[in-house]
């Protein structure tokens, strides 16, 4: 079990088949205050010890930016 507060990014590697990862949230799903990072971004220096070829990731985060080409003030302004 992990806590991620509020507003900070967060990311997961399962090594092992049948890996269950269950959310308990404190609000209702907001898609306006959401953000995704691709989580091989060279920026944010992560081993996962497997290529991004090799992981298998939903279709919003096959989707995401890189770290650095995201436009952090236009997210702020449409999360709230």
């Amino acid at each position: 079990m992990l806590y991620i507060p509020p507003g900070f990014s967060h990311g997961f590697l399962s090594i092992e088949d049948g890996t269950v990862v269950n959310y308990h949230v404190n609000q209702v799903y907001n898609p306006n205050g959401e953000l995704c990072v691709n989580a091989f971004s060279k920026s944010l220096s992560i081993d996962w010890q497997i290529s991004q070829q090799q992981a298998i990731l939903s279709e919003k985060d096959s989707k995401a930016k890189n770290f650095e080409e995201i436009s952090w003030n236009q997210f702020w302004s449409q999360s709230v």
